[in-house]
């Protein structure tokens, strides 16, 4: 879930990614982005992607806004054992976000260097 300019992400509290984010902050995700020929849905087309850097922090459940914990957990009724196991990941993006296919034609993707671009992160809104 995106909000304002933060992504969030929930997880397990012992899972890989919460070990090593809370060893080293430092993060890079890739997004992708399904791209698809309207009324040809069999045809395969590389998704589009959005890649970039920032810092990241694990947070408890009960550390953020309800909206949140509603968007990521969709409601679940999380008993507490199951609670105590969960976490979120917060990751506040910097530099730039590195894309590619987006807002670009299908057709140019064939074509990497016309297919990439690049994007301040705090653009304003």
């Amino acid at each position: 879930m995106v909000q304002g300019q933060e992504l969030f992400i929930a997880t397990g509290r012992t899972s890989w990614k919460t070990r090593h984010i809370e060893g080293n902050p430092n993060v890079s995700l890739t997004v992708t982005i399904p791209k698809r020929i309207p009324l040809l849905p069999w045809i395969k087309i590389p998704p589009a992607t959005v890649t970039f850097q920032g810092r990241a922090t694990v947070c408890g459940v009960e550390e953020v806004s309800g909206e949140i914990q509603r968007s990521l957990l969709r409601s679940l009724k999380l008993d507490p054992d199951t609670r105590n196991k969960t976490c979120i990941i917060r990751v506040t993006p910097s530099g730039e976000f590195v894309t590619y296919g987006v807002g670009v034609p299908l057709l140019t993707m064939r074509h990497p260097e016309q297919a990439r671009g690049r994007a301040p992160v705090g653009l304003p809104h």
